[in-house]
């Protein structure tokens, strides 16, 4: 059987717009410009795209995933309290998304047509 040939070939993950920028769930009956806004997010995700996949991926990390990685990366390391590595690995992760910045994917004036376009839709 090819069961285990077909676990290691791992499907590339296509990522998404970080959540922050994603747009929120709009109903019908809300007077949202939906196919302006549709075609903003749309802008935003392909200028997401082009970026370096390393930034790509650090834009949709969290905190949680970041720590794992320093985890496994420190396995060989077997020195030191077990506590500690994870105490040291949260405040590394914490400190790479605090010092990690998106760079802006739409210009500013496209930028305030969304927050104006999705102010007006919930009026």
């Amino acid at each position: 059987m090819s069961g285990g040939a077909a676990r290691e070939r791992k499907k590339k993950r296509v990522l998404k717009l970080p959540k922050s920028l994603r747009l929120p769930r709009m109903e019908e009956w809300q007077m949202f410009n939906t196919s302006r806004l549709s075609a903003i997010q749309e802008a935003e995700e392909k200028k997401f795209r082009e970026l370096p996949e390393d930034v790509q991926k650090m834009a949709t990390m969290k905190k949680k995933d970041i720590v794992e990685e320093k985890m496994k990366s420190a396995e060989g390391n077997e020195e030191g309290d077990t506590q500690q590595k994870v105490e040291a690995a949260e405040s590394e992760a914490q400190a790479a998304l605090d010092a990690f910045e998106l760079p802006p994917l739409i210009d500013e004036e496209t930028r305030a047509e969304k927050e104006k376009l999705l102010k007006e839709g919930f009026v």
